[in-house]
């Protein structure tokens, strides 16, 4: 085991931060197609959703409900796609995407579906910050606690 997380690079290379959480990185997915989103666990050498200790499991589920609600609020969702694909990155993560039935793949699911739409810097940034502030909006809707011990300053 090492004594430090450390972002798998292909995880980094695909996605932007928008905030630290108590547990994980939340990253938007570059590909402007979707609101699409990542939770990564900051845990080094965490590959498995049972390799969390119980307290981080909760935390992160708590962070997936959070997350969940703000990207419904920033992405006016339908619904909101969760999961966990583990076989091309051994590092856990979480993909999260707002859904629309208009969009270009419904219903199909969203997750590594044909070649990413890159959104512009301008575009990107707007989209974190919608994101960073829905989290507050969804923590106080949610009634949770989750964004008290957050790293990110929003608090």
């Amino acid at each position: 085991m090492t004594n430090a997380f450390v972002l798998d690079p292909e995880l980094g290379r695909i996605s932007d931060l928008i905030a630290e959480l108590p547990v994980s990185e939340l990253r938007l997915m570059k590909d402007g197609r979707f609101l699409w989103v990542m939770l990564i666990p900051q845990i080094p050498d965490v590959a498995e959703w049972h390799e969390l200790s119980s307290i981080e499991m909760a935390t992160h589920a708590e962070e997936i409900r959070v997350v969940s609600k703000a990207l419904e609020l920033a992405g006016d969702a339908e619904v909101i796609n969760v999961g966990m694909f583990g076989h091309g990155v051994r590092q856990l993560h979480v993909h999260m995407a707002a859904r629309h039935s208009t969009d270009s793949l419904w219903p199909q699911i969203a997750f590594m579906t044909g070649p990413p739409e890159p959104r512009n810097e301008v575009e990107a940034e707007r989209v974190r910050q919608s994101v960073a502030s829905c989290l507050q909006q969804a923590a106080l809707e949610l009634e949770s606690t989750l964004l008290a011990s957050s790293k990110d300053g929003r608090s």
